[in-house]
């Protein structure tokens, strides 16, 4: 009987240690979560802008490109 008592009380101290070790691993878990959407709230406006830029310079150099083939056109012809 005491044996038995004994093993209850192994069995609550284990189960608390677990549940205590799941609780820790499920707030890492949305620790983790939440610090990777903040770091994509901060990365995505970011690329995009960069894109962006980008995609402004690609269009001014072609029609910089343009009006250059145009000028060299109008001098030879």
């Amino acid at each position: 009987m005491n044996l038995r008592k004994f093993n209850m009380c192994d069995f609550k101290m284990h189960s608390r240690k677990a549940l205590s070790e799941l609780v820790a691993l499920v707030l890492i878990i949305i620790i983790v979560t939440v610090t990777i959407g903040i770091a994509m709230l901060w990365i995505v406006p970011t690329l995009n802008m960069m894109y962006d830029q980008a995609r402004i310079e690609s269009v001014r150099n072609f029609f910089n490109s343009l009006e250059y083939d145009v000028h060299t056109v109008i001098l030879s012809g």
